[in-house]
């Protein structure tokens, strides 16, 4: 139910979706629109440089060195602005549009040292990496295009699997308070040539969003609103809002197994 968390029920087969499908077409469509108009990093950014400097910070305050895994990155806009907030941390790239991966590469390649940051072609339920290699994953404006629970849960139980021990993943999606949370919507984009493409949209409640990153084996540190790079609630009521969840996996039972 919309609104309440708990167990969320997912099927145990992985079939296409037609809606994802045009998603990704979508992307491919606006991509040039996008990297036109989309060059500064997206809001949250901020939140998670602090909540990463928190992390892996020592006592005089410099950073230890870290990779961080940008999934569903666009055109790399954050991934540029991150290997300039946190230079001793090295940035993977990737998403499952060809042509934001030609403009993310471009951008990489203008912007950051080469070594610091690598671009490839993954779909965010199967990025095929090492399982434990990023200490962080950030996902930023992706799970609300996933068309069911089930992807959901793909989506997040992958971002698990990327994950060290002690790492962290930072999710949002966006939350239009004009929307009616639980709902699906299809929203309008302009294209490079001046038409208009829909992208699909499901529109979280906070129950929703923790229900399916419990179901993908995370434990739920923080969950909150953000607006223009900022902390806020429910109450706030900007179109630009999004819904923010910190990640860590599961704590090991340390009694587990004495008897």
């Amino acid at each position: 139910m919309a609104g309440t968390s708990g167990t969320l029920p997912i099927s145990k087969t992985a079939a296409p979706d037609e809606k994802a499908t045009k998603v990704q077409g979508a992307y491919d469509a606006i991509a040039q629109a996008w990297d036109d108009n989309r060059r500064r990093p997206f809001s949250p950014l901020p939140l998670f440089a602090e909540e990463f400097q928190r992390r892996f910070s020592n006592r005089s305050g410099k950073l230890f060195h870290a990779r961080i895994l940008d999934a569903g990155c666009g055109n790399a806009r954050n991934a540029v602005w991150l290997s300039k907030k946190l230079p001793r941390a090295c940035i993977s790239c990737c998403d499952s549009s060809p042509g934001m991966l030609r403009s993310a590469s471009k951008n990489i390649i203008d912007a950051c040292r080469s070594h610091s940051c690598i671009v490839f072609k993954a779909d965010l339920e199967a990025i095929r990496h090492l399982s434990s290699r990023f200490d962080a994953v950030l996902c930023t404006a992706v799970i609300h295009h996933i068309p069911n629970k089930a992807g959901w849960v793909r989506a997040l139980s992958e971002i698990n699997r990327l994950l060290k021990h002690n790492g962290f993943a930072f999710v949002t999606v966006w939350s239009d308070p004009r929307q009616k949370p639980g709902t699906d919507k299809d929203v309008e984009f302009p294209t490079a040539n001046g038409g208009k493409i829909n992208r699909y949209y499901h529109f979280f409640s906070k129950g929703e969003l923790e229900a399916a990153a419990n179901a993908a084996g995370f434990e739920v540190s923080d969950v909150f609103y953000e607006a223009c790079g900022r902390r806020t609630d429910a109450k706030n009521k900007s179109k630009a809002r999004n819904l923010c969840i910190i990640l860590q996996k599961r704590r090991r039972n340390k009694t587990a197994g004495r008897g």
